[in-house]
């Protein structure tokens, strides 16, 4: 069925097709269905995007997902930002799942079973690593988006993260579990369950925080509220 002036529509078997130029360049793209009303909508569409200037084309349903996370990582390495390496991280987690899918099918059901998909996994993922991953692909899709590959995207839940400290020992636990540690590990042990500090910012605190003297250990900028009294004889 043609529109003279206003593209066309036709049949590849039982499938129809539409038929339209922009800018010179003839464009056929299926309606993915046996109904002409379909194509007649699709073709609709394809006109009303080229008259309002927002004209993006059948690329969206050919967008892989491959090409989705080139574009992230592409933007990263252009832009020299520092979080590439823990981003290609993220890519990669994504990739086991949505590698074989165009962006169009990364639905927000298809997202949701993904983060189901990694909490499954044993051990299951961290809710954090998850949580990043979700926010590269968000990502992803805003810079297509932006790019012109893509006109929206899929709403990308989120997912809680509760960092909560748990296991606290009492007096009568610490004491035995340092005694059977190395010399040179139970003072350090003794301080984060002196201070509540996590033994990573204990391993980086520098000596110019450290008042002996006075018995005192201070957090320094990053921590102001953890300042505590060392006490002897522990």
């Amino acid at each position: 069925m043609k529109n003279r002036g206003m593209g066309s529509t036709f049949q590849r078997g039982s499938v129809w097709w539409i038929q339209y130029s922009h800018r010179g360049r003839v464009h056929r793209e299926s309606s993915r269905s046996t109904k002409r009303v379909d194509a007649t909508r699709l073709l609709k569409q394809r006109l009303g995007e080229i008259g309002m200037g927002r004209f993006v084309g059948p690329d969206p349903d050919r967008l892989t997902f491959e090409e989705l996370m080139k574009i992230l990582t592409d933007d990263y390495a252009v832009n020299h930002r520092r979080s590439l390496q823990r981003t290609e991280t993220c890519v990669k987690h994504l990739g086991a799942y949505f590698g074989d899918m165009r962006a169009s099918e990364i639905t927000t059901d298809e997202i949701t079973r993904y983060m189901r998909s990694r909490q499954s996994e044993k051990p299951p993922a961290a809710s954090a690593s998850i949580k990043l991953e979700l926010s590269t692909l968000k990502r992803a899709f805003n810079l297509a988006v932006r790019a012109g590959r893509l006109q929206v995207r899929p709403y990308i839940p989120s997912i809680e993260v509760n960092n909560v400290r748990k296991g606290f020992f009492e007096a009568a636990e610490l004491k035995a579990v340092v005694k059977e540690l190395p010399d040179d590990i139970r003072p350090i042990i003794r301080f984060c369950y002196l201070t509540g500090w996590r033994i990573s910012e204990v391993l980086t605190l520098p000596w110019r925080q450290v008042d002996l003297k006075a018995g005192i250990v201070l957090g320094g900028q990053a921590k102001p509220a953890i300042n505590g009294h060392l006490k002897t004889g522990h």
